[in-house]
């Protein structure tokens, strides 16, 4: 990093593996960290008594206590520091009790990537309510070092002693004002809540020589203009005469800081609109009314897609005046008696109240989509934004603001896994999928230490010589509960984790040693293995697959790695294209997959160092009875042959397929017909017999 920023942590976490692992991301995020790692209570209290934090990082399970007594703990020192659990084991109902006891945030051991955007923005509402506090207290002492007024008034309430204060407060000269009765400072209908506090004073004793009382009411200035005041009315006799003193405050000021206090408290600073705590209370209402009328009530969670790309491309400044431009299209959209709030980050909702049919809600969110596919003009630039929206319903989907804001929310990752720009009502089963994979993410997390992720190899074979050249490595995971998982199911959870990155790492490991054995054995395979676009999120990838190499003993050119698409069309190519580079150097086979149904830019076979195109199988499935098919294959194939580049088939389950690659050149055929994929010791069993003329490869 450029610039690192410093943050003072505090570690409740008994793994120092754990420990090292917060701190690895914290500093990868850009962090200078300042920490110490505490493990019971007694080491969490003098923490929090001898030094300053910043944010706090708690395991949920530790040995003397757990995260919800550290949680404690930490409140009870009246500390506003950012809490936020980082645990494997704590579970959604243990994290909604920690989120409703004071908690900030959780974040799974597993998932770690949310843990940065979760410290930057709870690092940025720390700030913001420090920056509140300050105001209030600068607020406070403008009141307090204000002038008051001091007016003595004798027995029959004529003014007797009018100070300065009093003068600059009413308008009046003291000239002007004494001898005159004290109501004329007074509106009619504040004057007659002074008579009745006089007369409960009026021959009244009072107690060792005073008696107070206070009173708010409306002060009249010399031009007839009205103020709210405070008096403090006191009662004294001195040597048998009466006197009454009144200290008079104008309050017009600290009426205005309550007004704007109850704002800031209720509302998000950024967009002005509700925060999550007047949501709540809206809905509370809403709820009320909607039982006794016997109506219907609808929470919207929206969270804008793709808002970090434009927030890291443009800036935060501009990323925050997009969130308020956001914030006026939503506020449009909707009636008067609804509610639209910032929940924090790009992430909002909307309360409709007093409905009738869900078809209502349907209207309104279609509005809402509409408005925000509207390009927005922010910093020279045109940008397109979409939403993701989950919708839950009262009295259908429960009767609380935690059920409805939680099934709110399972509803609009639905909508993201749809691909976003859409909406989605909750069902049922949505939270038992969420929970289910939360449940799987953490299974997976611990599926490489238990060996129960496993590689099979598919062939693939050379069309001139009909020989066993090469196979791709695939990742199987053999569940002790669940049975074989798909790696349909369990790869795009392990990228959305980020477990793609040591999964990868493994997987890569793995595939090196079985090349080394193949070779001692005689079997001189070239071995590909498919690598994640995750994966080149690492700066030092081919740092580390050159490592591996070296350790392993496998050859460069024993091995080959497989992309896709997505890796080119990273925004950030310079770092695919650094790795890439070095790998080819150092003698790596490049394979660009699934070749001919997406982009296929050609411009990547000029940039990047690719040696081998495999056409994709959703291609090769009509050949050769679909013509257009068959001439985008052709077309690929003599591409690669003017480019020096190999050519493989994949998905080739007909004796029509191999012979039409065949004749067309392709290099090399992947497929069912050619043998499915097995284990490494099956393979190693039935190649000789294979590539000497014997039976074909079967996954017997």
């Amino acid at each position: 990093m450029d610039k690192e920023r410093p943050l003072r942590a505090l570690i409740i976490e008994d793994s120092p593996d754990d420990t090292l692992l917060l701190l690895h991301t914290l500093r990868q995020g850009g962090y200078r960290v300042e920490h110490q790692r505490v493990a019971s209570a007694e080491q969490l209290h003098t923490a929090l008594d001898t030094q300053e934090w910043e944010i706090i990082l708690c395991d949920y399970t530790l040995p003397s206590f757990n995260g919800r007594q550290a949680l404690d703990i930490a409140l009870s020192k009246g500390l506003d520091i950012p809490f936020i659990f980082v645990s494997g084991t704590i579970g959604e109902e243990r994290a909604v009790d920690a989120m409703r006891a004071g908690a900030q945030d959780y974040v799974m051991k597993g998932n770690l990537t949310r843990l940065l955007p979760a410290i930057a923005r709870e690092l940025h509402e720390a700030a913001v309510r420090r920056n509140n506090r300050s105001r209030e207290i600068q607020f406070r002492n403008i009141l307090d070092t204000a002038p008051d007024a001091i007016i003595a008034v004798d027995e029959q309430w004529h003014i007797s002693l009018f100070n300065r204060g009093a003068a600059k407060i009413f308008g009046y000269s003291p000239q002007e004002i004494l001898g005159r009765p004290f109501h004329t400072l007074l509106p009619k209908h504040s004057a007659a809540d002074c008579k009745r506090l006089i007369q409960q004073h009026t021959g009244t004793e009072p107690e060792a020589g005073c008696q107070n009382e206070q009173l708010e009411l409306y002060g009249r200035r010399s031009d007839g203009d009205e103020f709210p005041a405070e008096i403090n009315l006191s009662r004294s006799v001195t040597a048998g005469t009466t006197y009454f003193t009144v200290i008079l405050r104008d309050i017009t000021d600290r009426q205005r800081m309550a007004q704007q206090l109850d704002h800031l408290a209720h509302h998000d600073e950024l967009t002005g609109l509700c925060n999550r705590r007047l949501l709540r209370a809206r809905f509370e209402q809403g709820l009320q009314l909607a039982k006794r009328r016997g109506s219907r009530l609808a929470l919207l969670i929206l969270d804008l897609d793709r808002f970090k790309t434009i927030n890291d491309s443009l800036g935060h400044e501009a990323g925050d005046k997009l969130l308020g431009e956001v914030a006026d299209r939503l506020a449009a959209t909707v009636r008067a008696a609804d509610t639209v709030a910032r929940l924090g980050g790009d992430e909002f909702a909307v309360l409709l109240t007093e409905l009738n049919t869900s078809y209502q809600v349907t209207q309104v969110t279609s509005k809402i989509l509409h408005a925000l596919n509207e390009p927005f003009e922010l910093a020279g630039h045109v940008l397109h934004l979409s939403t993701s929206i989950g919708i839950t319903l009262f009295p259908e989907d429960g009767d609380s603001y935690e059920r409805l804001a939680r099934n709110a929310d399972n509803a609009m990752f639905q909508a993201k896994e749809q691909g976003g720009d859409c909406f989605q009502f909750y069902q049922k089963n949505m939270a038992e999928c969420t929970f289910d994979k939360l449940i799987l993410g953490e299974e997976l997390r611990n599926a490489l230490n238990q060996n129960e992720l496993q590689l099979h190899y598919q062939p693939m074979v050379e069309t001139d010589s009909g020989q066993v050249v090469a196979v791709e490595a695939l990742l199987h995971w053999q569940h002790p509960e669940r049975g074989l998982i798909s790696p349909e199911r369990f790869i795009p959870l392990a990228e959305e984790t980020g477990l793609i990155v040591p999964i990868g790492e493994w997987v890569f490991r793995t595939a090196c040693r079985q090349a080394v054995a193949w070779h001692r054995a005689s079997l001189p395979l070239r071995v590909s293995v498919n690598v994640s676009p995750r994966q080149f999120h690492q700066d030092n990838l081919h740092e580390k697959i050159l490592q591996i190499l070296q350790e392993t003993g496998a050859a460069p050119e024993w091995m080959e790695i497989e992309i896709t698409e997505t890796v080119l069309l990273s925004h950030e190519t310079h770092i695919p294209l650094k790795a890439l580079t070095a790998l080819h150097k150092a003698g790596l086979g490049i394979s660009l997959d699934d070749f001919g149904t997406g982009y296929s830019s050609l411009s990547y076979l000029k940039r990047f160092p690719i040696n081998t195109l495999k056409i994709d199988q959703v291609l090769a499935r009509e050949i050769p009875h679909n013509d257009s098919d068959a001439a985008i294959a052709r077309a690929i194939i003599a591409l690669g042959q003017q480019l020096n580049m190999k050519v493989i088939a994949e998905g080739i389950e007909t004796d029509e397929q191999a012979d039409f690659m065949r004749l067309a050149g392709c290099h090399e055929l992947q497929g069912f017909l050619l043998g499915r994929p097995m284990s490494a010791d099956r393979l190693t069993q039935i190649l000789p017999a294979r590539n000497s003329g014997g039976h074909p490869l079967q996954n017997d």
